[in-house]
């Protein structure tokens, strides 16, 4: 598992390093890379925390003897109720005036209520996959789905894939 996490880490990186001078001479304030670079390292960690974990929470252990395991579907509950709770005060001490005037859904289109149907749907895929697979086959998943959309992107859009995006 090491290896495999080695190899997706050196991936990401090349893919990265393709678009470091294309990217650094549009930006016009200072860039400070360090700092990102520690909290994209910071965001990993959670991640593969908070996966891990969840992937305990859901699955049973030998100690629990015949209780069942927790529903997917309570603890898709739980973790959204702290999110929503944290995304309601975050949206109202930036946006308070706006959300009192317009209200709450204020320039929602159906591409956004698609949007986050999606991002919805996808959140449950990935609950039922950590219950019946592992927080590692999800990761291959999620591989899986980048490179579908690249190769999708390069149809569509017209992107163009450099051979260190490939070698990533």
């Amino acid at each position: 598992k090491m290896f495999d996490l080695l190899i997706l880490t050196a991936g990401v990186a090349l893919v990265q390093l393709d678009k470091v001078e294309e990217n650094a001479s549009k930006s016009y304030q200072e860039q400070r890379r360090w700092v990102g670079v520690l909290a994209v390292l910071g965001a990993c960690c959670t991640s593969g925390f908070a996966g891990v974990y969840f992937e305990l929470v859901l699955k049973p252990r030998a100690d629990q003897g015949n209780r069942p395991p927790p529903c997917v579907w309570a603890k898709n509950l739980q973790l959204s109720s702290f999110a929503l709770i944290i995304a309601l005060i975050t949206a109202f001490i930036k946006d308070h005036k706006a959300i009192l005037a317009d209200g709450f859904f204020q320039g929602y289109s159906p591409l956004v209520l698609s949007v986050i149907t999606l991002e919805a749907g996808g959140g449950l895929v990935v609950a039922v996959v950590i219950k019946y697979a592992d927080n590692i086959l999800k990761s291959f998943g999620t591989a899986v789905s980048i490179i579908t959309s690249t190769i999708v992107s390069a149809w569509i859009f017209g992107f163009v894939i450099s051979k260190l995006f490939v070698e990533g």
